[in-house]
């Protein structure tokens, strides 16, 4: 009997320690086990030979067929996950029109970015527009192929299918969630606030990479690594009037 306790205590334990395999190694590891048991025992032998050898094959036969039940109902489960989590095509986006090549690409996070949603207990879940996100995206919408992603699964700009040198991802959480933080727009997330004014301000930086088409768009974003973009390109913006400013009245003097 005490064998018996220990196939199943290890069936009933599959579910946590066998996940540290994957299903063709749980299948390898317990093909033995589960391998139907082949006891004979000759006619004359005693009814408690006969009864010891019944409980032997009942003690194998059981948690083997437990075990055959956890590894279909883990390959189920993993099915059902990579279909919500696996892109059902390599390509997430068709193909850019010849004359499209140049157009970069903009990836906006859902949650917290451009929307926050909240449930209270009197009128239960409700979503609200991050303030300009209609302006945002109808200013930029004249720049920039606008692709709207939700990072609640890891996001892998990779799939795509669009040059990575020439995109940017927006997001209140992608330095954590995107599998490639090098293209990443950090801003601040969105938890309601009627005076938030961050969609707006990241226009100006985003307008100008646009227009001027950097070679890769990433070497840009790297120069303002650990900065607050949408401050940090008005001062550069300033900085660089300044210095045409300057070099309009050195001109002048030069010609006097």
């Amino acid at each position: 009997m005490a064998s018996v306790a220990a196939l199943t205590g290890g069936a009933a334990t599959a579910g946590y320690a066998t996940y540290a395999y994957s299903l063709d190694e749980i299948d390898h590891k317990t093909k033995v086990f589960r391998a139907p048991a082949n006891y004979t025992i000759g006619d004359e032998a005693s009814s408690f030979d006969k009864f010891q050898a019944y409980v032997s094959t009942s003690a194998v036969t059981v948690p083997a067929k437990l075990v055959d039940l956890y590894i279909d109902l883990r390959r189920l489960t993993e099915e059902q996950v990579r279909g919500f989590t696996e892109p059902i095509s390599e390509k997430l986006l068709p193909d850019l029109h010849p004359l499209e090549q140049h157009v970069f690409t903009l990836v906006l996070d859902l949650n917290e970015t451009l929307i926050h949603s909240d449930w209270k207990r009197d009128r239960g879940w409700r979503t609200f527009k991050r303030p300009g996100v209609d302006a945002f995206l109808e200013h930029l919408a004249q720049f920039y192929e606008i692709i709207v992603y939700s990072d609640q699964l890891n996001m892998d700009l990779s799939m795509l299918n669009r040059d990575p040198k020439k995109v940017l991802y927006i997001s209140a959480h992608g330095l954590e969630s995107s599998l490639q933080s090098d293209n990443c727009v950090s801003i601040k997330p969105w938890q309601g606030e009627a005076e938030d004014t961050a969609l707006l301000d990241l226009i100006p930086f985003l307008e100008y990479v646009a227009k001027h088409r950097p070679a890769d768009v990433r070497t840009v974003l790297a120069s303002y690594q650990g900065l607050d973009i949408s401050k940090e390109f008005i001062e550069r913006s300033k900085e660089y009037q300044r210095r045409m400013q300057d070099q309009k009245q050195h001109g002048r003097l030069w010609r006097r």
